[in-house]
């Protein structure tokens, strides 16, 4: 894959995909890591292993049985070449998770299509706002939902980088029969 030189299709993960997606997690968690200071290496190493153990052990379970959450992937040219999750954080409320592109796919709008179409799932499925967390090592990230209109809503520390954590609501739907909640 070089780039966006084929089609690009957006849609639901299937099982078959599991492990080109833990690929793409452990890749793109590697890439990050590379050439940072021995303290933000090790507790990017130790976020990615439990990240593997957790919701990426079992994509299908995690956000595909249950109701109110989701997992896409996009592929070109036959591989998988981003991801994005859709968890469940309340009855309002959505977190995009695990969004990623694969280094050759990047700076070419994937990550863009990929946050639109999860957040088109979740105001589908009747949320109000979707949240993302972030790092601030993660500059691209960051640059990314804030130009789609996420707002920063709450900060912290995640070993040596700050964690930033963004919001962004939704405009109210038309008056008429809406999705329950979870529905698909």
């Amino acid at each position: 894959m070089d780039g966006l030189d084929g089609p690009v299709a957006v849609r639901p993960f299937r099982p078959p995909d599991a492990a080109a997606v833990r690929a793409l997690f452990s890749e793109n968690a590697q890439s990050l890591a590379q050439d940072r200071p021995e303290p933000i290496r090790s507790a990017m190493a130790l976020h990615a292993r439990q990240s593997l153990e957790d919701d990426l052990v079992d994509i299908w379970m995690h956000y595909m049985a249950p109701p109110g959450r989701h997992f896409l992937v996009a592929e070109v040219e036959r591989t998988v070449a981003g991801m994005v999750g859709i968890d469940r954080v309340d009855a309002e409320t959505a977190e995009v998770r695990r969004l990623s592109v694969a280094e050759p796919a990047r700076r070419n709008g994937l990550g863009r299509r990929l946050l639109g179409a999860a957040e088109e799932w979740a105001r589908a499925q009747g949320y109000a706002c979707v949240e993302a967390t972030t790092t601030s090592l993660q500059v691209a990230a960051l640059a990314l939902y804030e130009s789609v209109g996420y707002q920063p809503c709450e900060a912290g520390n995640w070993g040596p980088p700050k964690l930033i954590r963004l919001r962004k609501d939704f405009a109210p739907l038309p008056a008429g029969p809406h999705r329950e909640r979870g529905e698909r």
